[in-house]
């Protein structure tokens, strides 16, 4: 059976957590999108957590489309099967750009963490990214 996730962690099989509670340490204007990422500590791991972010609702299921991950925050939802748009580029349903990136730092529970790096799943008629985080080091 193939394990769903980056880690194969429960809490990375659909989307789940306390919305709101994340907090971004970041140079940019994305703090504002914080209180719609949901994030739950991982039961059997507590030094990791997993971040779920609700993409989109207005692009089809998996079976119509192809998931291009680019940049560092970009996701292009491609039509499938490939077909090119007659300009020499491939047919996309939508280009999205997601809060976190990898290196992010976040806090959570009055502890500071990593973000990694994260999956496009399919869940209940929407797309979400899953990310995960690793505690960071207290600095001295």
């Amino acid at each position: 059976m193939k394990k769903k996730g980056i880690w194969g962690f429960p809490e990375e099989q659909q989307p789940g957590g306390q919305a709101g509670a994340l907090q971004l340490y970041a140079e940019f204007p994305r703090n504002q999108q914080a209180e719609t990422l949901q994030v739950v500590r991982v039961q059997k791991s507590p030094w990791f957590i997993i971040i779920w972010e609700k993409l989109t609702d207005k692009v089809p299921r998996p079976k119509r489309v192809n998931i291009w991950c680019c940049y560092s925050r970009t996701i292009v939802f491609y039509k499938k099967p490939w077909t090119e748009d007659g300009k020499g580029e491939f047919q996309r349903w939508l280009m999205i750009d997601h809060v976190l990136r990898c290196d992010d730092v976040v806090e959570f529970e009055g502890e500071r963490f990593e973000v990694g790096t994260g999956q496009v799943q399919w869940h209940q008629g929407a797309w979400y990214i899953c990310m995960w985080a690793r505690r960071k080091q207290k600095e001295l």
